[in-house]
């Protein structure tokens, strides 16, 4: 599925498993791979990057699948990079986020609007901490799930006055 920005991005989305949760499995990438490979020109794409393909939280090996992406777009006429992921490497959102983090403001919000059980406080400290650099790592901290980061960055950008 290719998303079409307003700005003229354009953002492909490439299943690696049936749900979030699952395993990634390689003959999904080499399905979805193989699907780029026949249509890439007939949509437009001159340029591509890449993630390496369902070998963070989709536990595949590095290895397996920096092949397996090559042996598809290694041959194709557009130019292709395939990044790694660094949880230490900088992220605008989460330095937006850390900066605009008012745990008083967050807690007011979250009364008027019935939301319960964030941890505002773990997700704080672990802003005040300096460990963390972007809010995918912000996830290896104590206390904080899923559930709390994603509803806290909810509120944080819903908020009246936008803080980011």
């Amino acid at each position: 599925w290719l998303y079409k920005a307003n700005d003229g991005r354009q953002v492909l989305n490439f299943p690696t498993k049936k749900h979030w949760r699952d395993p990634s499995k390689m003959s999904y990438i080499k399905a979805g791979l193989e699907k780029f490979a026949n249509t890439y020109t007939s949509k437009k794409i001159e340029h591509i990057a890449f993630p390496l393909l369902g070998a963070a939280n989709g536990g595949l090996d590095k290895d397996e699948v920096i092949n397996l992406m090559m042996e598809f777009l290694e041959p194709l006429n557009i130019e292709c990079e395939i990044w790694e992921f660094d949880e230490n490497a900088s992220d605008d959102l989460y330095d937006d986020f850390a900066l605009n983090f008012d745990i008083n403001e967050l807690k007011r919000q979250t009364k008027t609007l019935g939301v319960k059980n964030i941890r505002f406080q773990a997700i704080k400290d672990a802003i005040d901490s300096g460990l963390y650099h972007s809010l995918s790592s912000l996830l290896k901290a104590p206390g904080i799930g899923d559930k709390s980061l994603e509803a806290c960055f909810r509120l944080v950008k819903s908020m009246p006055q936008r803080l980011f």
